[in-house]
């Protein structure tokens, strides 16, 4: 049931929809056409995450992409010198507000979920998804690294297969990654994902006490959040020294941009 709708601005690449009377925040990634990232959505993200905050009632955030698409990960053109120093700060403090906002996070996934979209897929206690979801790293391809997928991917489905996940860079199917418990759930037949994640929240979310779910929540948050804010700033030195300022870095967002294979030095 939506109650409300809040834009953040009026031409808002993120949308915040307010449900069952305060307790449900849906945000919606709407960057058209794959809802990338760029630095505009990055900061409209922790708008609206600073937002919901406020809610006294609220207990849990539904994260999606508009249309048919999660989100493709950090965009191509906003990686550059000099803006994407901004933009790999602007994400990781979105990544930040989300690991420490006190509700359930669920992702809704449709279509593509990949590098810094799998990031906040990963940062949700529940991933729900369509038989169009696909989820994958394609970071090493850009002669990058990815930034929250090494931390917390591992913990979801074990050392020895996110490590091929992500030195391979292929793309996961819904089948595999519902297999794997990257997927907490998936929508098929008549089921759309809108009402599994209705379902979800009914069963486990709705008739909770306010107080006690929060604060569980924060509690299950607790090592998540102590690893982040241990290992994150080593991961963006890590990113600025050794990635941003290099030739294979510059050449792979080239190739990229214009659809043509890297030539690595």
């Amino acid at each position: 049931m939506m109650n409300a709708r809040t834009e953040l601005s009026p031409a808002s690449r993120v949308e915040l929809h307010e449900e069952h009377d305060g307790r449900i925040a849906r945000i919606v990634l709407a960057n058209a056409p794959d809802n990338a990232i760029d630095v505009t959505l990055a900061n409209e993200l922790c708008a609206a995450l600073d937002a919901i905050e406020r809610w006294p009632n609220l207990v849990c955030v539904l994260l999606e992409g508009e249309g048919t698409s999660f989100s493709s990960g950090l965009s191509l053109g906003h990686r550059r010198p000099p803006i994407g120093g901004e933009l790999i700060r602007s994400f990781l403090a979105a990544a930040q507000k989300l690991s420490t906002l006190e509700a359930v996070q669920m992702a809704l996934v449709r279509g593509p979920c990949f590098g810094a979209g799998l990031d906040l897929a990963l940062l949700a206690h529940v991933v729900l998804a369509d038989s169009t979801a696909k989820f994958g790293t394609a970071d090493l391809s850009l002669a990058a690294i990815p930034l929250l997928t090494p931390l917390l991917l591992p913990e979801r489905i074990g050392w020895t297969r996110a490590e091929e996940w992500m030195l391979s860079g292929r793309v996961i199917a819904v089948e595999e990654a519902l297999a794997a418990g990257l997927v907490s759930g998936s929508s098929s037949g008549w089921e759309t994902l809108d009402t599994l994640a209705e379902r979800y929240l009914r069963a486990t979310v709705l008739f909770r006490p306010t107080t006690a779910l929060r604060t569980f929540v924060h509690a299950l948050s607790l090592p998540r959040r102590e690893r982040l804010e241990h290992d994150l700033p080593e991961i963006q030195r890590l990113f600025e020294e050794r990635i941003a300022t290099s030739d294979n870095y510059a050449e792979g967002l080239s190739a990229a941009l214009h659809g043509r294979p890297p030539c690595w030095k």
